[in-house]
């Protein structure tokens, strides 16, 4: 399932831990069921036949991610030449309805705001006024930020393309007073107690804001 230095790469090469984690059932069920076949006698049918009968879900994104866990598996071996074709290619993947998460409301933003520590609520507040994803906003540094243009430089996104977000006034004096960096009490614990959390200030400007 992982990665080999001499030949092809598994499909879980690339996966990351919360993948491995939610596939693991599957590959145990795939090892007992099937684990004492050569995987040259398994057809496309005793795989319909596994769906049926050992993936018991009614979500279709589940559906799609044993399917795709399938043909990965078997891309696999035939990438490194223990079968001469893919009998999981043909497996079709369910579409899935795109559904728009549930907003809160003012009211139900400013309930939960009003109990979170002081790092959190600077934390949540960035992600609420810019839209951005928490994996963007922990890779924010100091030199994508431009409080007087009120812009941030948001690198490597999703897509692909480095691009320039507008970011609205409170936003940018969040960030301004940042600058000389922050220092709050965590509570980390009863027996740890509070420690400091410390964020880097601009002097360095590819130190991460957060």
């Amino acid at each position: 399932m992982g990665e080999r230095e001499d030949g092809p790469r598994g499909p879980g090469a690339g996966w990351a831990e919360t993948t491995r984690h939610s596939t693991k059932p599957l590959i145990e069920k795939l090892r007992t069921h099937w684990g004492h076949r050569p995987i040259a006698q398994i057809r496309h049918a005793d795989l319909l036949a596994f769906l049926g009968t050992h993936t018991k879900t009614t979500q279709k994104s589940s559906w799609n991610r044993y399917r795709a866990t399938l043909r990965g598996i078997f891309k696999f071996a035939v990438e490194a030449e223990y079968i001469p074709s893919n009998p999981a290619e043909k497996l079709k993947f369910e579409k899935v309805p795109k559904r728009a998460p549930k907003a809160l409301t003012d009211e139900e933003y400013l309930a939960v705001y009003k109990h979170l520590p002081d790092y959190c609520r600077t934390i949540v507040q960035l992600l609420v006024d810019t839209g951005l994803r928490r994996s963007q906003l922990f890779r924010l540094q100091w030199r994508d930020v431009d409080t007087k243009r009120r812009e941030l430089a948001i690198r490597n996104p999703k897509d692909g393309e480095d691009m320039i977000l507008p970011i609205p006034e409170r936003t940018a004096h969040l960030l301004e007073s940042m600058r000389g960096g922050s220092e709050f009490r965590r509570y980390i614990g009863k027996t740890k107690g509070y420690k400091a959390l410390l964020w880097p200030s601009d002097r360095d400007p590819t130190s991460p804001v957060i």
